[in-house]
């Protein structure tokens, strides 16, 4: 969950993140996903360098309510 207590989806933490930030899930430690808009699609990183390109969400990472800003 966000700040607060306040559940987040999936949607709404790519909405408040900024260009170029990350978004995650409670648990994940230290992999981030970081959207984009080109065709490198969503990227995943871990704390220090680039692990992949495409990321392939499961139905729990789309339905689940505690994303969060990485």
């Amino acid at each position: 969950m966000s700040e607060e207590g306040k559940k987040t989806h999936i949607s709404e933490a790519i909405e408040k993140a900024n260009t170029g930030q990350g978004i995650c899930r409670k648990g994940w430690n230290g992999i981030r996903i970081v959207p984009t808009n080109s065709d490198k699609c969503c990227q995943i990183f871990n704390d220090h360098e680039l692990l992949s390109y495409r990321w392939n969400p499961k139905k729990d990472d789309l339905i689940a309510d505690d994303w969060t800003l990485a």
